[in-house]
């Protein structure tokens, strides 16, 4: 919902600055490709395979930069050019509270990540 709405925003008017937005969330889709390689190992019976544990660790690492270091910074860029969008009809301020609802809900997801990465990790050092 949120690239859509960016989206609408980068269409009408001068509203390029969201091009900016645009682009960090597109960079936290970079996990996503480990997380369906961990879904593919576990449907292949696969879960207790050094792969998974690999493509599980990359996950974690790829989810916590992108999603909470870099959204961190897309954020601070977003305030940092409020004179830009403050100028904008109403939808954008709902585009603007959607993007802090995407960090809240990317906070949430990377304290369980960070739990998973931890249990990955301490299992992994004590098989081998």
């Amino acid at each position: 919902v949120l690239y859509i709405s960016i989206s609408h925003f980068l269409l009408i008017g001068d509203t390029y600055y969201f091009i900016r937005p645009y682009a960090w969330l597109s960079f936290t889709e970079l996990s996503t490709p480990f997380l369906h390689l961990r879904w593919f190992m576990v449907l292949s019976g696969k879960k207790n395979s050094k792969w998974y544990k690999i493509f599980s660790i990359f996950f974690a690492l790829t989810f916590l930069f992108t999603r909470v270091v870099l959204y961190t910074f897309g954020l601070i860029d977003l305030w940092q050019a409020r004179k830009i969008w403050l100028k904008f009809p109403l939808g954008i301020y709902l585009v603007v509270a959607g993007l802090h609802l995407g960090f809240a809900l990317n906070l949430f997801w990377a304290r369980k990540v960070l739990g998973a990465l931890h249990r990955a990790m301490s299992n992994w050092s004590t098989n081998e």
